[in-house]
Formats: C-alpha cells, structure tokens, sequence
C-alpha cells in the first residue's frame, strides 16, 4: 500500500531457529569458506567450484595460475632453449 512503512517481522522457518540465528550462522560459514580461499588457490581445488556462483574465485584463481605456473614455465622453457611442442 502507499504511504506503508515496510516492517521486518521475526518468524521462525524452524521451530526454535530465528532470522538473526540464521544470519550469524551464514555469516560464520562464509568466514570459514573465505579462509579455505587461499588453500584452495595453493592446492589448485578451486576448480571444483561452481562456476556459476563463484566466477571470481575462479577467475582469480586462473590468473594466478597463468601468472605464477604457466608463464614462468613458458619463461623456463624459453631459456632453456626447449622446444614447446
């Protein structure tokens, strides 16, 4: 309706469970998958997330691996004077 002030009302979806529980319990999970981040650029097991949802993470991801795996082998190779194929 016009004029309405919109209010935030507190439900339950579980018997027991509030919204802010709920918000504290995201917010304590998205902490804890924020610190696995850089383990998982180390260890290369970003590229089991879902592409869809963590594009960033990802992306990120890829670009580190080009600039500290690929072109420092590339950089290797040509130094070497070893051929690419």
């Amino acid at each position: 309706m016009c004029g309405a002030k919109n209010q935030l009302k507190e439900f339950d979806l579980k018997p027991g469970v509030k919204v802010k529980d709920m918000k504290s319990d995201f917010v304590y999970k998205g902490v804890l998958m924020y610190t696995f981040m850089p383990l998982m650029f180390f260890t290369g097991s970003y590229r089991h997330l879902e592409l869809k949802n963590f594009k960033n993470e990802v992306g990120m991801g890829f670009v580190l691996d080009f600039f500290f795996y690929v072109l420092p082998l590339i950089m290797l190779q040509a130094l070497n004077n070893a051929t690419l194929i």
